[in-house]
């Protein structure tokens, strides 16, 4: 395909499926991934209220991710009912936890419940549940469009945290939760409705599709037994992990530096800022350039970030905004890197049912870095030892990454592999 015609294509692609992109940036926006970004606002008052340890809260939040073993049937509901279906069973389902949330007792045991029901609902209330659509409309801007829907939650984690303080300071912990709610309920539900459609055949595309972007590609038995699906698999425990358990707790850690909370909640958004610049930049490079190359260098950024962060200086605000947006481009750019190699390894046959069983990997690791972060510091004091193994996790990530180049299939997946172009 010649150079007026690649970007020509994407164009078309662009003017087709507009509206799916947009349905999807509000959905995802809306959903369950924004508390990632914000669950840290509550940590302070948690403690007041409640009298709970930060390590406390990071063992029960870590407890519900237990939940995430549900992924892998959420996919295959998604593969075999539909995204619409789905995608309104998971937004409320999160919008009732949301609602839990406000009503809790002190009970670490109810926080852990209400976790794992967000844990349960989220791959239908996430970038998962739409990747598959994405994945199917879009082909020669499949980087960018994921890189743009993936947004969606940094756009609304820019003023979030700012709407979410406000309302914490002046109507108490629990209107916070009630507003979250309403979010995900009165906005975002509603949209998906209105603007998802499923993955479409070739003609539906309305041009010629083969092989894995027709449909095809490996089922869930094929794709693990390759070495490829292990290596990303390894690559999203290594670099969730870590990505999961800096952000859960960059209140309490920025605050511990010397910074006020008005000072976090900015640096929050300074993050979110720094996730959109890495899931739009990290989408069009792989668009371009080799995407094993791409991945290598987009999980290795934050390395630098938690060098700074762990340097005996102390920082200035500028110091830590610049160590914290490094982190936020990694995190920006993995939405992307997952289901663009989802869909180039093993293509869309189960598509979602696999995008279930890594879900359930990353939700495991994201378990792990809360978890390995609270109590690491509450043995410790203080959050260098979890920082100094944060960046070895990132090293990890990084080169499994590299590693995938080598791609090698197994004789047994060789023949389906070869039929829809995903052949060594």
């Amino acid at each position: 395909m010649n150079a007026t015609t690649m970007p020509s294509a994407s164009v078309a692609e662009w003017r087709r499926n507009w509206r799916l992109a947009l349905g999807a940036t509000i959905g995802n926006g809306t959903g369950i991934g924004l508390y990632t970004y914000i669950s840290s606002l509550f940590i302070p008052s948690f403690q007041a209220e409640f009298g709970w340890t930060r390590g406390e809260i990071g063992s029960a939040a870590a407890a519900g991710y237990f939940g995430a073993f549900a992924a892998p049937l959420v996919g295959r509901g998604i593969d075999r009912y539909g995204v619409r279906v789905m995608a309104t069973l998971g937004a409320l389902v999160v919008g009732a936890c949301y609602l839990g949330y406000a009503f809790q007792n002190g009970s670490l045991i109810m926080l852990s419940l209400l976790a794992a029901g967000t844990t349960v609902a989220a791959p239908a209330n996430s970038s998962t549940v739409f990747a598959k659509s994405l994945a199917g409309w879009f082909v020669k801007s499949r980087g960018l469009a994921f890189g743009l829907t993936a947004c969606g939650i940094p756009v609304m984690a820019l003023f979030m945290p700012l709407i979410l303080q406000w309302i914490i300071a002046g109507h108490g912990w629990r209107m916070g939760y009630v507003a979250l709610s309403v979010t995900v309920l009165l906005i975002g539900l509603p949209v998906v409705l209105a603007t998802v459609r499923e993955a479409p055949t070739g003609a539906e595309r309305g041009q010629e599709r083969t092989g894995a972007d027709a449909g095809g590609g490996l089922t869930l038995r094929e794709a693990v037994r390759t070495r490829n699906f292990w290596l990303l698999l390894a690559a999203v425990f290594f670099c969730t992990a870590p990505a999961h358990g800096f952000l859960s707790q960059l209140t309490s850690l920025v605050i511990d530096k010397g910074f006020t909370a008005a000072d976090a909640a900015l640096l929050l958004s300074i993050y979110s800022g720094a996730v959109i610049v890495g899931r739009v930049g990290t989408g069009i490079l792989l668009d371009r350039l080799p995407p094993y190359h791409v991945a290598f260098a987009v999980t290795f950024v934050p390395v630098i970030g938690l060098f700074v962060l762990l340097s005996g200086v102390a920082p200035s605000f500028a110091l830590v905004a610049a160590a914290v947006a490094l982190i936020g481009v990694q995190n920006g750019g993995e939405s992307d890197i997952l289901p663009w190699f989802l869909a180039r390894e093993f293509g869309l046959r189960s598509y979602s049912t696999i995008y279930g069983v890594v879900f359930t990997g990353a939700f495991m690791a994201a378990a792990s870095g809360v978890l390995l972060l609270g109590r690491l510091y509450d043995a410790t004091g203080s959050y260098q030892a979890a920082l100094w193994t944060f960046a070895a996790f990132f090293t990890i990530a990084a080169s499994s990454y590299f590693a995938m180049r080598y791609r090698h299939l197994p004789k047994a997946a060789r023949p389906a592999a070869a039929a829809f172009g995903l052949a060594d």
